[in-house]
């Protein structure tokens, strides 16, 4: 039986480049993460992640990929999240793998809003 968390909000409307809090996700096997955008977003989604379990840091910076489920594909850590005028959502699969923390950072903003969230389960 699989057992899941709440739905977290990490970035809520956004509407410019922004950063969520560092949110913990080792206790969990499976991360996925929800994108919605609105109003013609232009911008990038990237994911960061840490293997320091000593304490919540204010910023990670190693970039880590993720799944599409939409598309079948893995997506680079360094390539991100694109979104070039798009509305919708979209789910990814982020492969914890021991990863203590996980960031979501908006780059490259020109237009739009975006909110991500993240629900995590074990197995």
């Amino acid at each position: 039986m699989s057992v899941s968390s709440s739905l977290h909000t990490l970035i809520d409307n956004a509407s410019g480049v922004t950063s969520s809090e560092c949110f913990r996700v080792s206790d969990h096997e499976i991360v996925t993460i929800r994108v919605e955008t609105s109003n013609n977003a232009d911008l990038t989604v990237f994911l960061r992640g840490d293997i320091n379990a000593s304490g919540q840091p204010d910023q990670v910076t190693a970039p880590v990929g993720a799944y599409d489920y939409n598309t079948a594909l893995v997506i680079s850590g360094d390539q991100g999240l694109v979104y070039a005028g798009q509305n919708g959502v979209k789910l990814y699969n982020f492969n914890v793998d021991r990863v203590d923390w996980l960031q979501v950072f908006v780059a490259g903003y020109t237009a739009g809003n975006v909110s991500v969230q993240v629900k995590m389960f074990n197995n």
